[in-house]
């Protein structure tokens, strides 16, 4: 019990499942988890070096004689990295040398220890204990707790930087995570925050709970026709959405104006994240600090904090 009894030598796995029914009929061989075993004692691994054994629990598999592909089924989990991939139907396919086949409808879980990322729907190829590669779909929250489809891709591996205590302690905490990214486009009118749109890129890191965002930010001005995107970053899980307008930057790499300013016939105008009418106008007024939404007065102001 819990030591490798099966060898399958074309797949190029290994099972601890210790008996076997071959059906003459079918030419398929059937193991199943004797009932009293714990499930950490029922596994599969593989013999082939590169995956860096690669190995999952599973309750039952299926060997195919005349095609040499093993089924197994029963599997909670497979852990890659420091994620838990969960395959549809709790089965996978594996292939002639450990070669496991593609999964869809499968359930991705980021990271192992704090399982901050939940993503669905994905499509993922495994190829070793350390690598994955695939797409899914992320239900990213925003500051009004409401839920947008993001599809992530690039699923990789990078180093962890390192706090003061890891680098005491390096034999207890991981030294790299899983990183994947998604973007949004302006078409899909993804609400940042209260009034606020965003686009650019999204970026999950395991072992953060929010995801970083670096791209843009365009307020929701019904009265104002104004399609200014401001350059945007956000590295935290934050519910008040705060721009430092004195540093902010458009798109199109200009300075944001707002403000009070004098047209070239000396009438006063007004301007709020937009551009001059010429950048020669002279400024009567302009505000400095934090651009929001004010959620209780419903209205949206640059002023010191």
């Amino acid at each position: 019990r819990g030591t490798a009894a099966i060898n399958f030598p074309y797949a190029q796995f290994r099972t601890s499942i210790p008996t076997a029914r071959w059906d003459l009929n079918t030419q398929k061989i059937l193991m199943t988890k004797d009932p009293e075993v714990p499930i950490e004692d029922s596994y599969f691994y593989t013999t082939r070096k590169d995956l860096d054994s690669l190995n999952f629990n599973a309750t039952q598999a299926e060997y195919d004689i005349k095609t040499q592909q093993l089924k197994v089924s029963g599997i909670p989990y497979i852990v890659v990295a420091d994620a838990k991939i969960t395959p549809q139907n709790n089965e996978v396919l594996i292939l002639e040398n450990a070669r496991i086949g593609q999964l869809t409808n499968t359930v991705i879980v980021l990271d192992t220890l704090n399982g901050y990322h939940r993503l669905t729907e994905g499509v993922v190829d495994i190829i070793s204990r350390k690598e994955f590669t695939g797409y899914a779909t992320y239900q990213y929250v925003n500051a009004l707790n409401d839920t947008f489809a993001i599809k992530m891709t690039d699923f990789r591996l990078e180093p962890i930087p390192e706090t003061d205590i890891q680098k005491k302690r390096k034999e207890i905490y991981a030294t790299q995570q899983t990183v994947a990214h998604g973007a949004v486009t302006e078409d899909e009118n993804l609400v940042l925050g209260p009034r606020m749109y965003y686009k650019g890129d999204m970026v999950m890191y395991a072992t953060k709970p929010a995801l970083q965002l670096k791209g843009y930010a365009k307020l929701d001005l019904q009265k104002i026709k104004n399609n200014t995107w401001l350059v945007y970053e956000q590295s935290g899980d934050e519910k008040d959405i705060f721009i430092e307008f004195d540093n902010a930057v458009t798109e199109e790499g200009r300075k944001a104006d707002a403000g009070l300013h004098f047209a070239q016939d000396n009438r006063l105008y007004i301007v709020f994240v937009s551009e001059k009418r010429n950048d020669d106008d002279e400024d009567f007024f302009k505000p400095s600090g934090a651009l929001f939404y004010d959620t209780a007065s419903s209205e949206f102001k640059i002023e010191d904090r």
